[in-house]
């Protein structure tokens, strides 16, 4: 199987003139509109987008009692998009109707305590129409949307996991920001498998072309153009 490299920004040194950042400062991953813009220079190298700017991780389902809520619980939530478009969030699904917010949620919502892996970090919340929408799709449980903000303050890596530096920083991410795999290794694995599967069943967020087979997994930089990624651990899936 595949282990594709979760990977985290080293340093990024923009050029003169370059679109500055959009994600919540105080995270140290770099900037989605820098990198999307700095990729699509170098061939070899795609920027698989999540709908959303690169930002989705900043959004988080949660339970009632503020604990996270991932496919892992609720295999039903892989089947829900997420989509940006100036300043609307549109949530979607088949047989559903979409579900039309604003991507800042309004300040007199109120900031919930949540957990992500047992961990302590804070959300705005959604309101009330993302709540009824989304445990209407899931028909298990009660739960709410909320959405990370720049002034809140983020989840260590290194308390995830110890090979993460003390400043290495996420929101609702699991330990790291950026995940790789080659379409090489995808290929090979699929070469043995009865039902070929995608680049999207790992969810990275970056797809290499043009390598060897599991060669990522002996990488330990990855430089595309001055944007420097550091190699810190494989992920399992």
């Amino acid at each position: 199987m595949p282990q594709a490299p979760g990977l985290w920004p080293s340093s990024v040194s923009p050029r003169p003139g370059s679109p500055g950042s959009r994600g919540p400062p105080g995270l140290a991953s770099p900037p989605w509109d820098l990198l999307r813009w700095r990729w699509g220079l170098w061939p070899g190298v795609t920027l698989i987008s999540d709908g959303a700017g690169g930002c989705s991780r900043f959004w988080l389902v949660i339970n009632e009692e503020g604990n996270m809520v991932t496919a892992r619980q609720e295999p039903r939530l892989v089947l829900i998009s997420l989509t940006c478009d100036n300043d609307t969030l549109t949530l979607s699904a088949a047989y559903t109707k979409d579900l039309l917010l604003p991507i800042t949620p309004p300040t007199t919502n109120p900031v919930l305590q949540c957990r992500v892996h047992g961990m302590e970090v804070q959300g705005r919340d959604c309101g009330e129409a993302a709540a009824k929408w989304i445990t209407s799709f899931l028909k298990t449980q009660p739960c709410r949307l909320v959405h990370f903000e720049p002034h809140m303050h983020p989840r260590s890596s290194q308390q995830m996991r110890p090979v993460f530096r003390p400043t290495d920083q996420v929101a609702y991410s699991d330990a790291s920001p950026f995940l790789v795999l080659s379409e090489a290794s995808l290929e090979d694995l699929n070469s043995r498998m009865e039902k070929r599967v995608r680049a999207s069943n790992f969810r990275p967020n970056i797809v290499i072309s043009g390598c060897g087979v599991y060669a990522e997994d002996s990488w330990n930089e990855l430089l595309i153009g001055d944007v420097e990624l550091k190699r810190v651990m494989a992920c399992t899936r």
